[in-house]
């Protein structure tokens, strides 16, 4: 069962869900939806490519906990147009939006009246970035560039853990999300080169071999770069313009 969107990735918008199982137990999910009215005609199979891909990636890092869980997917085509949908379902983390949406916390802005200040305390600063190196670092070792690494698809997250018998307590987390751009590699050798879809990445983070159609390790280091200076500052962008950074 479908909820409110939650965003869109590089290949597919993502919803929040309800997954039942079990004749009538349920579970709250995210679900990716890939959708055959958002691809050109006659590229529709493109469609299969892009949610096997995001699967198959997903697959190799089930043991992995700093990136995403996979609980399955499933089908579903209009009675009223015949176009097709494919799920892939996913856990649902405690936080509201992604790493991004965190940063943007008017929590962390102090409004004066020139300017916004961004406040955010070193030690959160240095938990959020000693965290997605960790999760590059799992990443990379299962021999896997994400190739569109970035706040919006890093999710900085809360959840309860046992401390002993008897107490719980709270502890952040980040995962990586969306691996539609993403691409394996043949070895760990940091100067391995591949081919990849020269569409991929986001302006701005991306590194500069991305345009060429070609990602390695490096791509990612790059990406990983410009994303701890956003976590520093507070922003990359010059009055918010995309096209500005």
């Amino acid at each position: 069962e479908l909820g409110d969107k939650l965003g869109s990735g590089a290949t597919g918008s993502v919803y929040e869900g309800s997954l039942r199982y079990n004749g009538g137990d349920s579970i709250d999910c995210a679900a990716k939806k890939f959708s055959s009215n958002n691809y050109h005609s006659g590229y529709e199979g493109d469609m299969y490519d892009d949610a096997y891909n995001e699967l198959s990636m997903l697959s190799m890092l089930m043991n992995e906990s700093s990136c995403i869980t996979v609980y399955g997917y499933t089908l579903e085509i209009s009675e009223e147009d015949q176009s097709l949908k494919i799920y892939v379902l996913l856990e649902k983390l405690n936080s509201k939006g992604d790493l991004y949406d965190y940063l943007k916390q008017p929590l962390y802005w102090r409004k004066d009246e020139t300017e916004n200040t961004y406040s955010m305390n070193s030690e959160t600063k240095k938990d959020i970035c000693m965290k997605m190196c960790d999760c590059i670092q799992d990443l990379h070792n299962n021999h896997i560039v994400h190739c569109d690494l970035k706040p919006q698809n890093m999710i900085y997250y809360t959840e309860d853990v046992l401390k002993n018998t008897r107490e719980m307590i709270s502890r952040k987390g980040i995962k990586l999300i969306d691996f539609g751009a993403s691409v394996k590699m043949d070895s760990t050798k940091s100067s391995e080169i591949k081919g990849c879809d020269c569409d991929m990445g986001t302006e701005g983070y991306m590194a500069p071999e991305l345009k060429d159609g070609l990602a390695g390790y490096k791509t990612d280091i790059y990406s990983l770069g410009v994303t701890i200076i956003e976590v520093w500052t507070g922003d990359v962008w010059i009055e918010g313009e995309s096209e500005s950074y």
